[in-house]
């Protein structure tokens, strides 16, 4: 599964929007009339998402896992001890690069 969480700046919207291979769920919390949420409810773990979470449970219940498959036309590479992926073309010329070595000590 791949899910994003968000929340406006003035806690009058919470949504969770995520989607398997075959299936696309979003789920929208606040206020019909536009006033600001419950402070309670503004944050991804206690809005949204814990309902995302069981209809997708619900609707995922029982079948196989459906892994992703990268397009054609993606690049994945090595970036700073993760992966990233880029549309082909676009991808950093000659890598991304690795961590610095650390700093050697400036102790005697």
């Amino acid at each position: 599964m791949a899910v994003k969480t968000g929340t406006t700046n003035d806690k009058r919207d919470n949504w969770t929007l995520g989607y398997t291979p075959s299936l696309v769920v979003g789920v929208w919390v606040g206020n019909n009339d536009n006033s600001p949420m419950d402070q309670y409810l503004t944050s991804g773990v206690t809005g949204a998402a814990p309902i995302w979470n069981q209809i997708m449970q619900g609707l995922l219940q029982d079948k196989a896992d459906q892994p992703f498959t990268q397009p054609p036309n993606v690049v994945s590479l090595p970036c700073f001890g993760i992966t990233e992926y880029f549309v082909r073309g676009t991808e950093p010329k000659g890598g991304c690069g690795t961590f610095p070595s650390p700093r050697p000590s400036l102790s005697p």
